[in-house]
């Protein structure tokens, strides 16, 4: 399953623009203006010349240090800014085993995935805004957000700047979803990504927070930021 967002970019497999989503004030999100996609190291050669051809100004890689140690860097005119998003929560961290144990007794796997979800936000807002940050103050041209399969972090940050904008729940929903069709063929069942993880989390947090902006400035980013992000992003 393809759709008009989808980009073909050699080597990635979940590369998508956030452009043409009607919001629900009836505008329309800004095609070329943010790309959310799989990890840049899985880019062929043709894919960077693809990558370089949509007008990249920065890329905000959300990986980890060690998951960076593999990936030696390629030269090539686009700035990149690195933001671990998970420090918060990955093995070692004093509340990991907690967020498992309470994940694997979920009654099913879309649950584990709301919990694994809403401790990252709750837990993670520091880095959060650092991402968000990085997206906001970019120079002109589009920027692209990837972690390794473009799914779990990526599909936060996509998620938070989609319903900022006003995209309604079930579209953010269905263009998180869309990353497990995307991946399946390379990685089976890691790739599962359960329609109604996304709008379930982002409805919870604005419930919480009384909308996304108000949560992204808890997490620190400032509100001419949260501006800059929607001008970014909305035609």
């Amino acid at each position: 399953m393809t759709d008009s967002r989808d980009l073909v970019w050699d080597g990635c497999s979940n590369v998508r623009d956030l452009g043409g989503h009607v919001t629900e004030d009836g505008r329309r999100t800004r095609v070329g203006a943010v790309v959310r996609a799989d990890s840049r190291a899985h880019l062929t050669d043709a894919g960077w010349k693809s990558l370089l051809a949509y007008r990249v100004s920065r890329i905000v890689d959300l990986r980890r240090d060690d998951e960076l140690a593999d990936d030696p860097p390629r030269e090539a005119d686009v700035e990149v800014v690195h933001v671990s998003l998970m420090d918060g929560i990955e093995p070692g961290d004093d509340g990991w085993a907690a967020v498992i144990a309470e994940a694997e007794a979920a009654a099913d796997e879309l649950g584990g995935y709301i919990v694994f979800y809403d401790a990252a936000l709750a837990r993670c807002r520091t880095q959060i805004a650092a991402a968000l940050a990085a997206v906001a103050d970019a120079p002109s041209g589009a920027v692209v957000v990837h972690c390794v399969g473009g799914k779990d972090r990526t599909g936060l940050v996509a998620g938070l700047l989609l319903r900022l904008c006003g995209v309604p729940l079930s579209d953010v929903d269905a263009d998180y979803a869309a990353t497990e069709t995307r991946l399946r063929p390379r990685l089976g069942e890691v790739a599962t990504a359960p329609a109604g993880a996304m709008s379930t989390v982002l409805e919870r947090l604005e419930h919480r927070y009384g909308s996304i902006a108000a949560y992204l400035e808890a997490c620190g980013l400032a509100p001419e930021a949260v501006a800059h992000l929607r001008e970014r992003l909305l035609a």
